[in-house]
């Protein structure tokens, strides 16, 4: 099982002689109190500052010929069913459609791309990009609280649009 290489609750280790509180890890990421760390990337907790939230939007192109395809599909069934049935018809054009709103809705919540920006020793950064949302969650979760340990007061302003993670703190 995937969710047991991740690490949601607070645990306790030593590094560098003091304790630390790790808030999650998993394979790629870290969050502790003093580090949030991508891959190779390493951000100190007390140099982040305006952290934030952005989710881009599905790729429309993939809609689209998603909705192509369907309508070629709808269009085969109706041409050879309207000949036998149109009670037939009916039913497989409502179920057609069905399952392709279904199909659509999931490639398009799949395409979904949540990402974590912040501003980082004067530079806007992109810290951390994934299209699990579930995930992307936990370690917005766990870096908030993170910079709540480090006792900085919550942000209140907005970000030109992105959502400031809840706990955020100016520079």
């Amino acid at each position: 099982m995937p969710e047991l290489a991740r690490t949601l609750l607070e645990e306790h280790t030593i590094e560098g002689g003091e304790a630390v509180t790790i808030y999650y890890r998993d394979t790629l990421v870290q969050v502790t109190t003093q580090w949030f760390t991508v891959g190779d990337r390493r951000f100190a907790i007390q140099d982040l500052h305006n952290p934030r939230v952005a989710r881009t939007e599905g790729d429309r192109g993939t809609l689209g010929a998603g909705i192509a395809a369907v309508l070629l599909v709808q269009t085969t069934i109706a041409v050879e069913l309207a000949l036998h049935s149109y009670e037939m018809w009916a039913l497989a054009t409502s179920a057609a459609a069905g399952v392709a709103v279904a199909a659509m809705i999931r490639a398009h919540r799949r395409q979904q791309v949540c990402e974590l920006w912040a501003e980082y020793r004067g530079e806007t950064v992109r810290a951390y990009r994934t299209r699990d949302a579930r995930e992307f969650g936990q370690v917005t979760r766990a870096l908030m609280r993170a910079i709540e340990h480090a006792g900085i007061p919550p942000e209140t302003r907005s970000h030109g649009g992105r959502r400031p993670l809840a706990g955020s703190r100016p520079r």
